[in-house]
């Protein structure tokens, strides 16, 4: 049996979308252009989306089918190592420059230039980071032979700033000569930098980035498109400076607009949750048999309504199946259905909520939790509870039968608040005739995980 593996490899600039995109992204990669192209003036779009959520895989994809302008990769978590993010940048544009523009490069070298005259003064400045301090030392002493060389420092401290100063001018009006020569002979061309994994840097580095392309980038025909997570860049700002600052309010200033990689997919004219879709191409690739994998499927289905699933759960939840494949799968038709639901569950649970899996494994877990992850509403509980006029839909409903599995494996009190049929169905579908009658129930977690899942 093969590993469900999924080639994520691009070549940078020349791979775009293929004609497998099972997700659909190639619908977004096409209005992100339309979105940029139109300005001329700076402008950061942030492409949001939890981790794992295929936000690298779109944006490698989306340059290399991006036109009408030249798009430039940088990975901030590959450079996060490296204290100053411009030099970085600045890196990443002249490699990206070389290779594509030869009637531009040699603008991209006298840009370098300007580039290491302010790094030159960047880094006296951090030298001399003290000089501020001794100023103002010195300024509360102006008295006698102290105010000569308060006089020296304060002119010296003034110069620094003014170079600073200058040097930032110089920067953005080399990049603007830069910016207006690709559009001259490019048609039209913007310059794009895509800058990905932000929000798995440092957050001083992460924040670093923000600033610099705020101060140092903000030219007409220089955009930005950033694959963050957003939920935490907000907690990098909190963490920075308080909880107290307003996050969603401080990142604004950086981000003119925000696009949300989307959720779900049109499949068969219905929508239906892109990690589904995903689900199902894996288990496919692996060559999962189709009665076990639409068990599992439904399962994601019950759990992602109340828990976050990304695209790398699904991932680790099928190369999970593949491991157990030889011990669970192959013999799923001897198997009864009560121990294939646990196994299932103890797969799922390990790998969106580790919290509950100790719980599960050993039996342990609460009629609280397993309503919350198995979506067991208030409404449908105190249907199903009546003990008569059970209706055949909630009878069916996949959340039901997980709910009342665990609840027998549990050995809960909560199960006599249902029908005696369903008791004695639950008894049959978990203990076997053949199995021992002083078995106990909440040995079997433990059991499926040696036998199938260890």
């Amino acid at each position: 049996m093969k590993m469900p593996t999924v080639d994520k490899s691009v070549v940078l600039y020349e791979q775009g979308f293929d004609d497998n995109d099972i997700l659909q992204r190639s619908e977004l990669g096409q209005n992100l252009p339309n979105l940029v192209n139109q300005i001329d003036g700076p402008f950061v779009v942030a492409v949001d989306g939890q981790w794992g959520t295929g936000k690298t895989y779109f944006l490698q994809r989306w340059l290399g089918a991006h036109e009408g302008g030249i798009p430039v990769y940088f990975d901030a978590f590959a450079n996060d190592y490296i204290g100053d993010p411009l030099p970085g940048l600045i890196t990443a544009l002249t490699s990206r420059m070389k290779k594509s523009d030869e009637s531009t490069f040699q603008l991209v070298k006298e840009f370098v230039s300007r580039l290491s005259v302010f790094a030159v003064r960047k880094a006296l400045d951090s030298v001399t980071s003290g000089i501020s301090e001794e100023a103002i030392a010195i300024g509360q002493e102006v008295q006698g032979k102290n105010k000569e060389r308060s006089r020296q420092v304060f002119s010296e401290y003034w110069k620094r700033e003014e170079d600073k100063r200058t040097a930032m001018v110089e920067f953005k009006a080399a990049l603007s000569k830069l910016a207006d020569s690709v559009s001259e002979n490019r048609n039209g061309a913007t310059l794009i930098f895509v800058v990905d994994e932000l929000d798995r840097c440092r957050p001083d580095y992460a924040l670093e980035v923000l600033e610099i392309v705020k101060h140092f980038f903000d030219v007409p025909r220089v955009h930005f498109v950033f694959g963050v997570n957003m939920h935490a860049l907000e907690c990098m700002v909190r963490n920075r400076y308080g909880n107290d600052i307003d996050a969603h309010q401080y990142l604004s200033k950086f981000f003119h607009t925000n696009l949300e990689l989307p959720h779900s997919i049109v499949r068969y004219d219905e929508m239906e949750e892109v990690t589904l879709t995903y689900f199902r191409h894996l288990a496919e690739h692996a060559n999962i048999v189709t009665r076990f994998s639409e068990l599992v499927e439904g399962m994601i289905e019950v759990v992602q309504a109340t828990s976050n699933v990304s695209l790398r759960d699904i991932e680790t939840i099928v190369n999970s199946m593949v491991f157990s494949y030889g011990k669970l799968v192959s013999k799923y038709d001897s198997i009864n259905r009560g121990w294939v639901v646990v196994a299932i569950t103890l797969i799922l649970s390990k790998v969106i909520r580790r919290d509950l899996y100790p719980l599960f494994r050993d039996a342990n877990i609460e009629d609280e939790q397993l309503r919350m992850f198995f979506g067991i509403t208030d409404e449908l509980h105190r249907e199903l509870s009546v003990k008569t006029d059970l209706s055949r839909e909630s009878y069916n409903d996949r959340r039901f039968i997980f709910y009342l599995t665990w609840l027998y494996v549990c050995d809960s009190d909560e199960l006599f608040k249902f029908d005696e049929n369903f008791r004695e169905m639950a008894d049959r579908v978990i203990r076997p005739s053949s199995m021992h009658s002083s078995f106990k129930l909440k040995t079997i977690p433990r059991e499926v995980n040696r036998i199938w899942l260890g």
